[in-house]
């Protein structure tokens, strides 16, 4: 009987033995590479892998806070694949220490999962980093998580390193692409790697007078002599997934998301494979309870500017191009968490009369509700102008708000007041968009009203949009300005229609354009448009158009468009504009 005893409890502890073992993750960088890394790893946590402490690097670290957070990568993948990128991204002078500003991405974390200390995390988790005063590498584990994630991701000369207490802190990877001694990291009983094969690119025909391609290439360099010094041989992990680097040019962060879908295929190729993989590796197996991320809401809330969180003070020069009476040369901005409003001071150049214009600028969000945005604004000499817009709906392709402005213009000494009501039910990512969008409103000096009703549909046909207009401007007063090319003499009502079909011609051209910008797409536009006034009667206008969209670093964008119109005589322009 003893016997049989010792027998079975011998039993029971090699048993154990071979499933009880913990076991932690590091996830390596890769920029856009990364999204492979997320379709790998949700294939092999579909069949119950999921780590017991995870370290991030890079890139890395943002799979890390979800995952650490109860998320598995296809939520992180759906959420990215309808949102434009670009809009967490900001774009200034170097004189913070790089080119991007990444404030809004780190509120966007915040949102999806409130996670702001490292206690709500489901599983033990660490973000490494370079702290640039210490000349060191640095795994940071407490403090605001968000901050952490957003200095692993700095890139050292494209993003503004993030200062954490005393010092400043940037992308690991300049040192460790992978972590190099897993035992000093995890305290578990097992370690598992994911990361990529970086092998010698070939760079003799690239130009490096281009400074983005000096600055990747540099990245590329890093990656390639770390997994060369430390290959998987030469690192202590139990498990070491390696990826191959796919034939994708990284700069182009939005064309990365296409690539999860070939990681998810890897990864069920390997447990296909690898029967056995949790058995061999004496790995535990688990049913993590997974947290979804509504990836329409998000959507809705980086439309609606309702993401924001209270940021730190910052400060730095921006230019910010525009059109017409819009235009700025200078734009030098200050962030306050002080009631979550952003302030801006620069001069404004009006292109038409030539002048330069000091101004002013605070923008105000959640006063006193969520659902009001304030926009206060003095150009000297110009107007003065407060916005209160107050989203009285506010849903996925479903947003209704209420708007109510004062304007006075210096030059004519008026006063001049607008109600608007608008209804947005439009859908636009980075390469899509469909959907209806209308207004109306009423502007008045509290003696004479003119009006105003617009409604626009935007058709998507698989990389063709057809976009079209219907529009009334009753103007007796002259209160709502003519800017679009459909504009002929002067009237007081006019019906319009405009229609424009815009078609992708040329794609993955992945060309350097400056020292800055990449060109990867250009759209060709063809513009019909038809009034009935009473000045005119009946007007046709014709024209077409280019559009460039120009990426910096791959994230941050600016849209310029050129083109020309026929309205009674030939009309040629070059405008700034959205992308999409």
């Amino acid at each position: 009987m003893k016997k049989i005893v010792i027998t079975f409890i011998f039993a029971i502890t090699v048993v154990l033995s071979v499933f009880s073992a913990t076991y932690g993750l590091s996830i390596a960088g890769g920029g856009s590479y990364v999204f492979q890394s997320m379709g790998y790893l949700d294939a092999v946590m579909n069949k119950g892998f999921f780590p017991d402490q995870i370290v991030g690097t890079s890139m890395g670290s943002v799979v890390a806070y979800y995952m650490a957070g109860g998320y598995y990568p296809v939520q992180v993948y759906n959420m990215f694949s309808i949102l434009d990128f670009s809009k967490f991204f900001e774009m200034s002078f170097p004189v913070n220490g790089g080119i991007v500003n990444t404030a809004a991405f780190g509120d966007l974390l915040y949102y999806t999962t409130k996670i702001d200390s490292f206690d709500k995390f489901m599983v033990p988790v660490k973000f490494g980093t370079v702290n640039l005063n210490k000349f060191d590498s640095e795994y940071i584990t407490k403090g605001d998580p968000v901050m952490a994630v957003r200095a692993a991701v700095a890139i050292e000369g494209l993003f503004e390193p993030v200062k954490i207490g005393t010092s400043y802190y940037a992308d690991i990877g300049i040192r460790d692409v992978n972590v190099i001694y897993p035992k000093n990291q995890f305290t578990t009983e097992k370690t598992v790697s994911i990361r990529f094969d970086s092998p010698k690119p070939e760079l003799s025909g690239m130009s490096f007078s281009n400074i983005i391609n000096v600055l990747y290439t540099s990245v590329r360099m890093g990656s390639y002599v770390s997994n060369t010094l430390y290959a998987c041989d030469k690192l202590d992990y139990d498990v070491s997934w390696v990826l191959a680097e796919p034939a994708f040019d990284l700069k182009f962060f939005t064309n990365g998301i296409d690539l999860y879908k070939a990681g998810n295929d890897l990864g069920l190729k390997y447990l296909k494979d690898n029967p056995k993989f949790f058995e061999n590796n004496k790995l535990t197996k688990k049913t993590a309870q997974s947290k979804a991320i509504d990836v329409y809401d998000v959507y809705t809330k980086v439309s609606n500017e309702s993401y924001y969180r209270p940021r730190e003070l910052y400060s730095t020069l921006k230019m910010n191009p525009g059109t017409g009476r819009n235009w700025h040369v200078l734009d030098s901005y200050i962030y306050a968490e002080i009631m979550n409003s952003r302030f801006y001071g620069g001069i404004k150049w009006d292109m038409f009369t030539m002048k330069l214009y000091p101004y002013i600028r605070m923008k105000q969000y959640y006063l006193p509700f969520d659902s009001n945005r304030l926009d206060i604004q003095l150009v000297m000499e110009d107007y003065f102008s407060a916005a209160l817009r107050t989203y009285i709906l506010e849903g996925f392709r479903k947003n209704i708000y209420v708007d109510a402005i004062y304007r006075f213009d210096f030059a004519q000494r008026k006063n001049l007041f607008e109600a608007v009501l608008g209804y947005d039910g439009m859908f636009k990512t980075f390469e899509k968009e469909d959907g209806l969008k209308g207004q109306a409103a009423v502007r008045t000096n509290m003696q004479t009203n003119d009006y105003k009703a617009e409604l626009t549909g935007v058709l998507d046909l698989d990389d063709k949009w057809f976009k079209t207009t219907i529009g009334y401007i009753e103007n007796s007063d002259g209160f709502f300005d003519y800017t679009d090319m459909t504009d002929f003499g002067s009237c007081s009502q006019k019906a319009y229609m405009r229609n424009r079909l815009k078609i992708g011609v040329f794609d993955n051209l992945n060309a350097n354009i400056s020292q800055i910008f990449l060109l990867n797409k250009i759209y060709l536009n063809f513009d019909f448009a038809i009034s009935y006034d009473d000045w005119k009667d009946l007007h046709y206008v014709t024209g077409g158009s280019l559009q460039f969209p120009f990426k910096f670093a791959g994230v941050s964008d600016i849209g310029i468009e050129t083109g020309a119109y026929y309205n009674e005589a030939f009309n040629f322009y070059i405008n700034f504009s959205d992308i999409y």
